[in-house]
């Protein structure tokens, strides 16, 4: 009798421990029966009013996002399926779904289906305003992701789909001067240029910044060149020996970057972006490490910033070249040190420097470098700058700086394991001001 009360506690105990995985979220648990696209957003429209409630400022991304985790929990049959009723008919609002979709086989790194959705139902975009081809190429581990749309082209048989892909392309590289007559010709050409400088090319992390609006043509391009940074000192091999002073290293760098501009036919659009980001490989490259630190000490404690004499940047723009290098290095100390004495609105003209440093650093913990910085300030203007970062990037109205910065600090670290970075942060804004009003938040649960 024993025996069997013990069998039974031990079924009751599993029993229940299985529940409990179930609602703790084990990713094993039982797959969804869901067979078609009716039945799967029914589901999904069952659960909505619960991720509205949880996430008012971001719905369509964290429905896009609950509709992907649903997807899921399908089979790969049933996925299929409903993949293949979607391409045969003309279902209002299936691009959400395709989105949803094209979210799933890309984490799964399925570069065969992501394709094949393309080739039958492209969309312009991912999330409310993130454009498809800089998805692909900025948010995927996809091998050369960009001939994902030239191959789709070729393979869809659907004629609207293949004229939204050609805008799609002709939009990204416009702006690089790469054209065509028609569709076949742009992307016969498109194909062409990129096979030829694929491995120079890196995503333009400002093509965020053109309107979403405009589907065919966007003024800022895809696709940046890498620096070479050997070549960046072919004429000065003893430069690291000789650069010991701010105004050795500006002199030499311009001349370095008007020759590099006029080779690569650099628009005056791109100028500003395109100067820090040279500045920041000259610094690498042209630099010892004692004659860094004494350059960016000399640039610190500047006390204006204004231009200098002979230089297309600022003092506040080489500061940034001096962050994207030390960030780059992975040198907390050094990009904290740099913050709480001069602290930059944006990296390269565009993007919001607290985005940079979340989104585009590996350094430990970016966000509390704010805080810390804050702390370590000295300069008033500077701290009460550091302050409002903090504030803009969580959307709070809380006054008193001490104050909030200390109930920021203990609300960060009791979260941060739950956090994760807003990807629609950088669509706050078109055209940044010094301080702006955010309409969603740098880090959201």
């Amino acid at each position: 009798m024993n025996m069997l009360r013990k069998k039974i506690n031990l079924l009751i105990l599993v029993f229940f421990m299985n529940q409990f995985a179930s609602y703790a979220g084990n990713e094993k648990e039982v797959e969804i029966n869901i067979s078609n696209y009716s039945q799967l957003m029914d589901y999904f429209d069952k659960q909505k009013d619960i991720i509205n409630k949880n996430d008012i400022k971001n719905r369509y991304g964290a429905g896009l996002e609950f509709l992907e985790k649903i997807i899921s929990k399908l089979t790969e049959h049933n996925r299929q399926k409903i993949l293949d009723e979607i391409y045969a008919q003309k279902i209002d609002k299936s691009i959400y779904a395709i989105q949803a979709f094209i979210l799933y086989y890309s984490k799964m790194n399925n570069r065969v289906t992501v394709m094949d959705i393309l080739s039958h139902k492209c969309p312009e975009r991912i999330y409310i305003s993130t454009d498809i081809e800089f998805f692909l190429i900025n948010n995927t581990n996809f091998e050369y992701p960009f001939l994902m749309l030239i191959q789709a082209y070729k393979e869809s048989k659907n004629a609207e789909n293949k004229e939204n892909i050609a805008k799609i392309i002709r939009r990204s590289l416009m702006a690089m001067n790469i054209k065509g007559e028609n569709d076949f010709s742009l992307i016969d050409n498109a194909e062409k240029w990129y096979e030829t400088n694929k491995n120079k090319l890196s995503p333009n992390p400002k093509y965020v910044y053109n309107s979403p609006d405009k589907i065919v043509f966007h003024s800022i391009p895809l696709f940046i060149y890498k620096i070479n940074g050997s070549n960046i000192v072919d004429n000065n091999l003893n430069a690291a020996n000789e650069i010991t002073s701010y105004q050795e290293l500006t002199e030499k760098c311009d001349k370095e970057f008007e020759i590099y501009k006029n080779k690569n036919q650099i628009g005056r659009d791109f100028l500003y972006g395109k100067s820090i980001s040279f500045m920041a490989d000259f610094i690498k490259n042209a630099l010892t490490e004692e004659n860094r630190q004494k350059i960016l000490n000399e640039i610190l404690n500047y006390k204006e910033n204004k231009e200098i004499k002979n230089s297309n940047k600022t003092v506040m723009g080489d500061v940034q070249a001096f962050l994207i290098y030390y960030s780059r290095q992975n040198n907390r100390d050094v990009v904290l040190n740099i913050l709480s004495k001069k602290c930059p609105d944006r990296i390269s003209h565009g993007m919001d420097i607290e985005y940079f440093l979340v989104s585009q650093t590996k350094l430990e913990d970016p966000f509390l470098l704010f805080i810390e910085a804050y702390r370590k300030s000295i300069d008033k203007e500077n701290k009460a700058f550091l302050a409002e970062i903090i504030r803009r990037s969580l959307m709070s109205k809380e006054e008193g700086d001490i104050s909030f910065v200390t109930n920021t600090e203990k609300w960060y670290i009791e979260n941060k394991s739950k956090l994760k970075i807003n990807e629609e942060y950088v669509n706050n804004h078109i055209c940044p001001n010094k301080i702006k009003k955010m309409k969603v938040e740098l880090l959201c649960s």
